[in-house]
């Protein structure tokens, strides 16, 4: 953990403290209740998942009613942050500490992450066991936040190497949609191999999920892993170890695993990251 996160966690806590909130999930619209906000108002947004501001003498946050509960409650909590930055009776010499070299966006957002998570609850809970889909998956339903946060949060709290990669269902099958925890270096790419979408789609055909050796194209190389595929909304979610400087080769598949991996799907050789 960076001193960053180390502060955040601190002011997180906090808040936490100066709101008497000790349940779990943190019921942050009353939290942000409690540190003055008048009303959590439902409202469409053009471009946004939220804004905090003043209507008739009253502060007001607002929040898109079509977004899924987690990503309300994840807005809110960032809405604070900003209320935070902007609070003159507040120590605003331990804020910017906390803040560090981070923009004010991206400081809310760390905050929101340590406000629904809180550090000290995360780690008695989950400090031991395995990072693996389950715990991600108990860990998000848990604090109520969504699973791509989770993950971010037991990155940096505990150390957790793995990435998250979320498939979508679309018109012409199977699409990677996103990447969350993985950023060696700022042109680094992680895409669907050629035979990744046979891989995906075999495995969710069934909405059971199964284990898999994964082909991704990592920089431009497609590589195998080993990962667990299961089904989520509209898709399916893995959750992958991009860490290791080296992919093992897997071996030749048995006609047990032939009911889950492509035909066309050959093993590859060993691919160093950069």
């Amino acid at each position: 953990m960076n001193s960053e996160t180390d502060s955040v966690d601190k002011l997180a806590a906090w808040v936490l403290r100066q709101t008497g909130t000790t349940k779990t999930p943190v019921p942050v619209d009353r939290l942000a209740l409690r540190l003055g906000v008048d009303r959590i108002v439902r409202k469409p947004l053009d471009g946004d998942d939220g804004r905090v501001g003043v209507l008739d003498g009253r502060l007001v946050v607002w929040v898109r009613p079509d977004a899924p509960l987690v990503r309300r409650r994840f807005t809110v909590a960032h809405e604070i942050g900003h209320l935070l930055l902007a609070d003159p009776s507040l120590d605003q010499r331990a804020i910017r500490r906390a803040r560090g070299s981070d923009t004010e966006e991206r400081f809310c957002d760390r905050f929101a992450e340590a406000l629904l998570m809180p550090a000290d609850r995360l780690r008695a809970m989950y400090s031991d066991q395995p990072q693996d889909l389950d715990t991600l998956q108990r860990c998000a339903a848990l604090f109520q936040v969504s699973q791509a946060a989770a993950l971010l949060r037991l990155r940096s709290c505990l150390g957790w190497s793995r990435s998250l990669l979320r498939w979508t269902a679309t018109r012409e099958g199977m699409s990677l949609a996103s990447v969350t925890g993985w950023e060696p270096e700022p042109r680094a790419t992680v895409r669907s191999a050629s035979a990744t979408r046979d891989v995906v789609e075999l495995a969710l055909g069934d909405r059971s999920g199964k284990a898999v050796w994964l082909p991704l194209s990592v920089q431009g190389e497609e590589i195998e892993v080993r990962t667990e595929l299961a089904p989520a909304r509209s898709g399916g979610v893995a959750l992958v170890d991009l860490s290791r400087r080296r992919f093992a080769v897997p071996p030749t598949p048995s006609p047990a695993r032939r009911t889950v991996l492509s035909p066309r799907l050959k093993p590859t050789r060993p691919v160093r990251i950069a």
